[in-house]
């Protein structure tokens, strides 16, 4: 079975403990078949959602630095 078979795991966003959530989400993600209609950010308070033009499902060296500061943005 692949490893985006076994479910949507939308749901369990809005059971997350509250804290600083930023997500990041390729553009180009082969994974997201429903196309990012879900938007996990609205089941997460306070979270963030930056989609990256041309990025898959994977994290590309040049894009580390770029990430990096989404993650130590206050």
């Amino acid at each position: 079975m692949p490893w985006f078979a076994d479910g949507d795991r939308l749901a369990l966003l809005s059971r997350a403990s509250p804290a600083p959530t930023h997500i990041v989400h390729g553009a180009e993600d082969p994974a997201d078949a429903r196309g990012r209609r879900a938007r996990p950010e609205g089941q997460i308070a306070g979270a963030t959602l930056e989609i990256i033009e041309g990025m898959g499902h994977d994290l590309p060296a040049p894009l580390w630095p770029r990430l990096a500061a989404a993650i130590g943005r206050p």
